[in-house]
């Protein structure tokens, strides 16, 4: 997204933050962290964020015909492609890239509104698929609006596009660098939303 990197390496700024990109974690000891490009970060606390991979069942199940990750192989009405009666969402889909990672493999966000979305298109396709025989609903997760507020330690910075992959003809970030109180609200609304069941709610 246009003005993104700008605005994380403002961020970092602000809070002080060091970044090495495209490297990776070669190993660890008592006291540093050593990337791949040779570089060794000491360190007296660490916090290690590993890559979000699908649960062991679908891996271990190889006629799922899963990827390494765990992810599983669906249309863009998220139901299996080659068994009619499995359907994925959110984490657990498979979908191509448009663009290609780096030297340090990554994948494109999953979790939040995409999730959201796609599960109530998998829970609509199935009611279409077993009671009214209408057409399947398809929509691409590339073509999913981007629909988020970022944290940023107790700061925020609120996304919207109408698609998360490019092409888009909108897409705005809106940084607020004094309260996270969009957040705050939204955390409030989602959780009232839930508590409730009005799941037809975005």
């Amino acid at each position: 997204m246009k003005g993104a990197e700008t605005l994380f390496k403002t961020f970092f700024k602000m809070f002080n933050i060091h970044f090495h990109t495209e490297v990776g974690i070669e190993k660890m000891d008592d006291d540093k962290v050593y990337l791949t490009d040779g570089t060794a970060l000491s360190y007296k606390f660490s916090m290690i964020m590993p890559p979000f991979v699908g649960v062991d069942f679908v891996t271990n199940s190889s006629e799922l015909h899963a990827t390494p990750s765990g992810y599983m192989p669906v249309g863009e009405d998220y139901r299996h492609t080659e068994y009619p009666n499995i359907w994925s969402a959110g984490l657990a889909v498979n979908f191509s890239l448009p663009w290609k990672p780096g030297s340090v493999p990554f994948f494109a966000p999953k979790t939040g509104y995409p999730s959201d979305v796609t599960g109530k298109i998998v829970a609509e396709n199935i009611i279409r698929a077993t009671e009214t025989h209408k057409p399947l609903i398809k929509k691409h997760w590339g073509k999913i609006p981007a629909v988020c507020i970022m944290d940023a330690g107790k700061k925020e910075v609120i996304i919207f596009a109408n698609h998360l992959f490019k092409p888009r003809t909108f897409a705005v970030m809106i940084p607020n660098i004094f309260y996270d109180f969009s957040k705050v609200l939204f955390e409030k609304y989602f959780l009232w939303k839930t508590k409730h069941g009005y799941s037809m709610l975005p």
